[in-house]
């Protein structure tokens, strides 16, 4: 990963990067996927605080390859799709620094300049001649939505290139599970509905249904609120249902008490639900 670090470096300050390393790089990350059993990924647990950009696009590089594999995408593709989707924000790198360390809203001025990005972003992949220029093409558009609203070119429908609307649909929920240039986070379930409310506007309904089984809208390890008042912790998935994990409440109010621990399948537990994630 520090060839990657590198090359990101690089292209900031005018100087040029290996695109063998990347690949060689991503070829290390498909492996991994590949040939692990279970590919069900909470986001949460991979984000780095201390370097936002770049573990986004690690973030969706992994899991966009996740997204390809559980579309049954070929081996040659998949490389493609996991270089397009780590580099899809190297065009980042030509914009002001105080516009990507922004948190608040941009301005209409500023919202123009960070859209750049995705142009930037293709003309320096472009010029890789290592790199299939479908991997451009990616960067290019993966901002584009179904509808023809999205950016740089109102791309629409089948316009939009396969790979592209898997690199979107990842980088649009991992931004909105995430702190990001010029917007604040949701979140995990609050991102899924969002998500399916998108379904045949931004992304195919397939692409977001079949995105939806591979995501933890509540993450293993969070502390959530049930709707009977008790306060437990996310203890395992049910991969065939995302938004209905299993969770553990621990029963004992004082010394005194024998501590016990309940657990509620809420596949089972029907009339059971999860009013809020507890930070």
């Amino acid at each position: 990963m520090i060839s990657l670090e590198e090359s990101s470096r690089a292209v900031k300050i005018g100087k040029d990067f290996s695109g063998f390393e990347v690949k060689k790089a991503i070829n290390n990350i498909i492996e991994d996927i590949i040939y692990q059993k279970e590919i069900f990924i909470s986001l949460m647990d991979m984000r780095s605080l201390d370097n936002q950009i770049f573990s986004h696009s690690v973030n969706v590089c992994v899991l966009a390859t996740v997204l390809g594999k559980a579309l049954r995408i070929d081996r040659e593709n998949l490389e493609t799709l996991a270089v397009g989707a780590l580099l899809h924000d190297i065009g980042t790198v030509k914009l002001p620094k105080e516009l990507i360390i922004k948190r608040t809203t941009f301005s209409e001025q500023e919202a123009a300049l960070y859209k750049k990005h995705t142009e930037h972003g293709f003309e320096i992949l472009r010029s890789k001649r290592e790199l299939n220029l479908v991997s451009a093409h990616i960067a290019l558009q993966h901002h584009e939505w179904l509808n023809g609203n999205g950016y740089p070119r109102n791309l629409s429908g089948t316009a939009i290139h396969s790979l592209a609307q898997i690199v979107g649909i990842v980088d649009f929920y991992d931004n909105l599970v995430n702190d990001g240039p010029g917007h604040l986070r949701v979140q995990p379930n609050e991102a899924c509905e969002i998500l399916m409310g998108s379904a045949n506007k931004l992304f195919a309904h397939e692409l977001v249904t079949t995105f939806l089984k591979y995501v933890a809208a509540y993450p293993t390890g969070s502390t959530v609120r049930l709707n009977t008042g008790e306060v437990g912790i996310v203890v395992d998935q049910n991969k065939s249902l995302p938004m209905r994990p299993i969770i553990r409440v621990l029963k004992g109010a004082n010394s005194l008490d024998q501590i016990s621990a309940k657990e509620y399948n809420l596949v089972k537990d029907l009339t059971t639900f999860i009013k809020e994630i507890i930070e």
